[in-house]
């Protein structure tokens, strides 16, 4: 699942939205009950009612431009780095003074209430926080019942231990480090996403998450490339996932009925999860900016699979479904898009280049 941004470097395949393969084949982490049925029937849902070709049509939002104040470099490399003109964010018009915008502001104000870490913005910096110390502890304490005693026996001991310990590089099957951390990582991204952070605040969250597995999760030595793999790993498919469900409650309005909310559950979990549990506070669905999509699920059944090599062919009777779903999201090319290279730009412009010596005859 990819996404095409503007971006100071004009357009850009969003690392975010890349890799992944299966985005919608959701899987528990190590421990958790397998949801990939639940992810099929919400893919199934989102490839029904998402455009399987085309443009959506232009608003209001496609048209405005996310510029920086100014074209400084140290801008771009600072804090603006998180500016919604890197990625695409669903942050409210700073700019409207029309008599409507000025009454929905006031009439926000009055009544808005925050919970405790939540700023006015409504982003909770908190509550993901406490979401995932609470998932870890949960996973740990399943795969301690359910799996192995000896591996999710944490005490205080195993924590000291993976503290002061150097760091090492295991070896577990590929299904493991390649799926089921990223997979695991999704949610910790998830979870901060579904509260109101944006992509790159939540990027704290996922590694602060992955880093404390490792060290409280497992009693084992904790491992550099599992670090990595959750983490990054589950920036790559959890943000895929976040904007799949989003996309998915965005199509059914202001209020998104149950079977909307369900399939979005399935693909995200993390973001299902917040919205059950907090209730109105975190309904607000992720504002897409209407992305032109592209969707198509193909299914089918191989009944038979040949062999072929130098030396010999075989034949392998085999019966075997297949399922085939893909997606892309954020097409180049849209009306009222438009591509813009700030950075380039700027770094060109103060660069002094020495003029080309004259060839003379």
């Amino acid at each position: 699942v990819a996404a095409i941004e503007r971006t100071p470097l004009g357009v850009r395949l969003d690392g975010a939205n890349v890799g992944a393969g299966g985005a919608v084949a959701a899987a528990a982490g190590a421990g958790v009950a397998d949801a990939g049925a639940g992810a099929g029937a919400g893919a199934c849902a989102l490839a029904l009612i998402t455009p399987s070709t085309g443009f959506a049509a232009n608003t209001a939002a496609d048209n405005s431009e996310l510029d920086p104040a100014t074209p400084s470099l140290g801008l771009y490399l600072a804090l603006d780095l998180r500016d919604p003109y890197f990625l695409a964010q669903n942050s409210a018009s700073t700019t409207d003074t029309s008599v409507e915008g000025a009454a929905t502001a006031a009439d926000s104000n009055t009544r808005q209430t925050y919970r405790f870490g939540e700023t006015a913005a409504g982003k909770g910096y908190l509550i993901p926080a406490e979401e995932i110390v609470g998932f870890n502890l949960l996973l740990n304490r399943f795969n301690y019942f359910f799996i192995d005693k000896k591996v999710y026996g944490s005490n205080l001991k195993t924590i000291g231990d993976n503290v002061t310990h150097k760091w090492i590089v295991d070896t577990d099957p590929l299904a493991v480090n390649q799926f089921l951390h990223p997979y695991q990582g999704s949610v910790y991204l998830g979870l901060a996403r579904s509260t109101g952070l944006d992509y790159w605040e939540s990027l704290w969250y996922t590694f602060g998450g992955s880093l404390l597995w490792e060290i409280a999760g497992e009693t084992g030595l904790p491992s550099i490339n599992d670090l990595f793999a959750t983490g990054f790993g589950g920036i790559f498919l959890g943000e895929p996932l976040f904007r799949m469900a989003s996309l998915l409650l965005e199509e059914g309005g202001t209020t998104p009925g149950f079977w909307r909310e369900l399939d979005a559950a399935a693909i995200s979990p993390s973001l299902g999860f917040t919205r059950l549990a907090y209730g109105e506070h975190y309904r607000k669905v992720f504002d897409s900016r209407n992305p032109a999509t592209f969707t198509y699920m193909r299914i089918g059944l191989s009944v038979t699979d040949s062999v072929f090599d130098d030396l010999a062919s075989q034949e392998i009777k085999r019966e075997t479904a297949t399922v085939d779903f893909h997606m892309s999201y954020g097409l180049p090319g849209k009306d009222g898009y438009t591509y813009r290279s700030h950075l380039i730009t700027s770094i060109l412009n103060s660069v002094p280049i020495p003029p080309m010596p004259s060839r003379t005859s």
